[in-house]
């Protein structure tokens, strides 16, 4: 089972070319796999999860998650330190991850907003960031904003740079994966998967589970493990080396802001001013999420733009920068929200591509020096 799960290679339908010696319906035209064994497992994380059924993810999944090898080490529950050549051992713990769409966020801040909410623009990754957080700001529980994948979107040509990295270099990918297929394909590892894991009562983000399409509603994955390095600084080079067992570290919180994806038929051509509103109303609402869930440091992935403006329908990197600082910054009668963190990183690795990484550096600079 192992080895056909590393020959899965979704593809296209204009490439599927009808080679290989599995019928095309199987895979409703749009997969060509090497083996009946990996269309089966192909079969089963689809009808688990309906994010399968989108092909950037699937295509992100298999390259950054399966082939790469990190799906192996997680379900395995341990890998080779690259440094030493001894096994580490990561134990059950790498099943407490915990995934849901939220939506209709309240509650209160226990520490009332008593932080100074200190601004940085960074050259690093998101992931990659979080140590300079932790040691320059003395952040503690971080949280990691991207751009989410949709469901919807026929146009869609793949996932973000930051949840491409969250694929390759963490345990992020378990909560579109059955606990069946865990089991399995565990023990085709050599490993035991737990049994009260929490994907026990099935996948965590499933066909139960799918988003409501509320306009402030939000992927939230909590309790995730960091086991690679990144391994160049391209779109492509996420997944690097194996941390030594000191050197993993937990992500408290990934939050994915859901892009807006026009309904067929749909040719509303709203205002400016809507289309700004309904983004700020997503920014609050993640800012919300990342406070109530403890954490005080805030990593936001730039890699493409400012957050979430290279999917969202018709937000400029412009606008979105201005939006993140209204909102963090507030003005004379709105308090903002960045007192509620110790630090907040705007994060543009991820991606080299230097026009987008100084076109956003400048947009983000004018944005918090008003």
């Amino acid at each position: 089972m192992a080895a056909a799960l590393r020959k899965m290679h979704p593809r296209r339908a204009m490439e599927y070319g009808g080679r290989g010696n599995i019928d095309a319906s199987d895979l409703e035209g749009r997969e060509r796999t090497a083996s009946h064994e990996g269309a089966a497992l192909l079969r089963r994380l689809k009808a688990a999860s309906p994010h399968f059924g989108c092909y950037p993810f699937r295509a992100a999944f298999v390259d950054r998650c399966v082939d790469s090898g990190t799906l192996e080490a997680l379900l395995g529950q341990r890998y080779v330190d690259p440094s030493t050549g001894s096994h580490v051992i990561l134990g059950s713990g790498i099943a407490g991850i915990r995934a849901r769409y939220i939506s209709n966020i309240g509650g209160t801040v226990c520490r009332g907003g008593s932080y100074h909410g200190k601004l940085a623009i960074l050259d690093e990754s998101c992931l990659d960031a979080a140590p300079i957080l932790a040691v320059d700001h003395h952040c503690n529980s971080m949280a990691l904003v991207f751009g989410a994948h949709s469901l919807k979107d026929p146009h869609s040509e793949r996932v973000s740079a930051e949840e491409a990295e969250l694929l390759a270099r963490t345990s992020y990918g378990l909560s579109f994966v059955s606990n069946s297929l865990c089991k399995d394909i565990a023990e085709s590892y050599g490993s035991t998967w737990p049994e009260d894991a929490s994907m026990s009562h099935g996948c965590l983000l499933g066909h139960q589970h799918k988003p409501r399409g509320h306009p402030e509603e939000g992927l939230a994955v909590e309790n995730l493990w960091v086991i690679r390095e990144r391994g160049s600084p391209i779109l492509g080079g996420e997944a690097g080396p194996y941390y030594s067992h000191e050197r993993a570290w937990s992500l408290h919180l990934a939050y994915g802001v859901m892009p807006e994806v026009a309904a067929e038929g749909d040719r509303r051509d709203d205002s400016l001013e809507e289309v700004r509103r309904r983004y700020k109303s997503k920014v609050i609402a993640c800012l919300k999420a990342c406070a109530l869930a403890g954490c005080d440091g805030l990593l936001v992935g730039c890699a493409e733009g400012v957050l979430a403006c290279e999917v969202y329908k018709g937000v400029s990197c412009e606008m979105a920068a201005d939006v993140w600082g209204e909102v963090l910054l507030g003005d004379d009668e709105t308090p903002g929200l960045a007192r509620h963190f110790k630090a907040i990183a705007f994060c543009l690795g991820g991606r080299t591509n230097p026009k987008i990484a100084d076109y956003t550096w400048a947009t983000l600079r004018t944005a918090f020096t008003r």
